[in-house]
C-alpha cells in the first residue's frame, strides 16, 4: 500500500503498513511443536534504530473431542540468561478478540527450567468449549509447545515410599511431584494418628492409649491419607477433590472412634467432601 508521511515536531517519519493474515498451526499431545524466533522476522527489517529486530507472534489451535481438562505446556529453550528473556503465552477460547476465556503467563526465568503450563484442571474453570487458541509472543530464542486433554493430563503411580501402588490404583492429577504428594500424605497420616491417640488432650484416655491403635486402624488411616492427597481424575480428566466415601467408612469401622468423636467434624463421613463416584 502507499507510504504515508507523518510530520512530527522534530523529524518527519515514514512507515509501511502491511497486513498479514496469520494461520493457526495445529497442536496435539502426540508431538511438541518446536519454533525459533527469527533474527529478522518478515515483513519488518532490523535497522540501526531497531537493532534487536521485532517481536513475533506464533499462533496455534488445539481442539478436544469433548469438554475435558486442558494443559498447555511451553518450554523455552536457547534463551539468554537475562531475567527479561522469555515469552508471553496466551490461551483463549476463540481466534478473535472477543474471548470469554483468556489466560496468559510470562514464561521466563521465574519458572524452573523455563518450563511453564497453563491448566484447566477442574470443571468449574472450563469455558465449556472444545477449541482453544494459543499465542506465543517473544523476541529471542526457541521454544516448544504441546497441548494435552482429558486423561492425558493424569498419571498413575507405581507406588511411593508411603503410599503403595495398591492404594494408588487410579489416575490422579499431578498437582505436585509424586514424592511431594507422598510426603503430604505421610504428614496427614501422622496428624490423624495423633488425633485418634489424643482424644482427651492428654495422649491417653480410659478406652484407648497411644499403643492401642491396632494395625487395621492404622492401615485404614494410611489409605485415607493417600486418597485425600492424591486427588483422583474423573473420566474427562478433571481433578476431583472428593474422597471415596468407602475410604471414610473404613476408618470409622476399623478405628474405635469416628472423626466427629475426635473433634474432626469436617472429616465426618456425611461431609460433602465424600462421593461414591470416585470409588475405584
Amino acid at each position: 500500500m502507499g507510504v504515508p508521511t507523518q510530520n512530527s515536531l522534530f523529524v518527519p517519519t515514514t512507515f509501511d503498513l502491511i497486513i498479514d493474515e496469520e494461520q493457526w498451526a495445529p497442536l496435539s499431545s502426540t508431538a511438541s511443536v518446536v519454533q525459533t524466533f527469527t533474527a529478522n522476522p518478515a515483513p519488518s527489517a532490523r535497522s540501526a534504530d531497531n537493532p534487536r529486530g521485532n517481536a513475533q507472534h506464533f499462533f496455534y489451535a488445539f481442539e478436544t473431542s469433548s469438554v475435558s481438562s486442558v494443559r498447555i505446556v511451553v518450554d523455552v529453550t536457547a534463551a539468554n540468561a537475562l531475567a527479561t528473556s522469555g515469552v508471553w503465552v496466551t490461551v483463549t477460547d476463540t481466534d478473535c478478540g472477543c474471548a470469554s476465556f483468556s489466560r496468559n503467563v510470562w514464561c521466563g526465568a521465574d519458572y524452573p527450567g523455563w518450563l511453564c503450563e497453563i491448566e484447566i484442571p477442574v470443571h468449574a474453570e472450563h469455558p465449556g468449549t472444545t477449541a482453544f487458541y494459543v499465542d506465543v509472543y517473544g523476541l529471542k530464542g526457541s521454544f516448544s509447545v504441546a497441548a494435552f486433554a482429558g486423561l492425558d493430563n493424569c498419571v498413575y503411580s507405581d507406588g511411593e515410599s508411603f503410599c503403595p501402588a495398591r492404594l494408588l490404583n487410579y489416575p490422579y492429577w499431578p498437582s505436585l511431584d509424586a514424592s511431594d504428594l507422598d510426603d503430604k500424605a505421610s504428614c496427614l497420616y501422622d496428624e490423624l494418628i495423633d488425633a485418634f491417640r489424643n482424644v482427651n488432650g492428654n495422649g491417653c484416655n480410659s478406652i484407648l492409649c497411644a499403643d492401642e491403635i491396632d494395625d487395621d486402624c492404622q492401615l485404614a488411616l494410611r489409605a485415607y491419607a493417600c486418597a485425600a492427597t492424591f486427588n483422583s481424575c474423573d473420566a474427562a480428566g478433571f481433578l476431583d477433590a472428593h474422597i471415596c466415601v468407602d475410604t471414610c467408612t473404613a476408618v470409622e469401622q476399623a478405628c474405635p472412634y469416628t472423626f466427629a468423636q475426635i473433634g474432626l467434624a469436617a472429616f465426618d463421613c456425611g461431609h460433602p467432601r465424600y462421593s461414591s463416584d470416585v470409588c475405584f
